[in-house]
């Protein structure tokens, strides 16, 4: 039986990715193949199936600009995912992610560091938006995993503009056993 934290092998990507600039509202970029491991950080027993989760974000950062990054952030992070894990099913981390772990029965810090890293240190985006309302203006946001918590960035803002922010991608693949 599988255990959270374990350890799973996977394929490997062999192709480098784009992200292009009408998707990321910033300019083009370019990520390159990078190794992953792959842990186990939920497990659904009822449906036989195990989220895994990549051992650390990527080291390349994807940098997403305004309403256009705001837009199409969700969309992006998740097809970069599934290119650069080599897997159709697999996308970005999502705040239900986050929550599902914490509230599974596990008696260590194992889950935590996962996500976070062992000293807070892993920063990336979480494929999840926000909108916040203002009297006068809305305000456009990305989540992102960033010392030890998950924050919601302005992206946007419909009274002050566009604002820029880069963080690593992390990918999730949901697999049978």
């Amino acid at each position: 039986m599988y255990e959270i934290g374990e350890y799973i092998n996977l394929k490997q990507c062999q192709m480098n990715i784009v992200s292009k600039e009408e998707q990321n509202g910033y300019k083009d970029q370019y990520f390159e193949k990078e190794e992953i491991k792959w842990r186990v950080l939920y497990i659904d027993e009822e449906n036989k199936k195990l989220l895994l989760i990549s051992d650390k974000p990527t080291e390349q950062e994807l940098c997403l600009c305004g309403e256009i990054g705001y837009k199409n952030g969700v969309e992006e992070l998740n097809r970069i995912c599934k290119e650069i894990s080599g897997y159709e099913e697999a996308r970005s981390l999502t705040l239900e992610d986050i929550e599902k772990s914490k509230y599974s029965e596990y008696k260590d810090d194992t889950k935590s560091n996962m996500i976070f890293g062992e000293e807070n240190e892993f920063n990336n985006w979480i494929a999840n938006q926000q909108i916040g309302y203002y009297s006068n203006f809305k305000s456009f946001r990305m989540f992102f995993v960033g010392g030890g918590t998950v924050v919601a960035y302005i992206l946007y803002n419909s009274h002050y503009g566009d604002y820029s922010i880069s963080y690593a991608v992390r990918p999730v693949v949901e697999i049978d056993f």
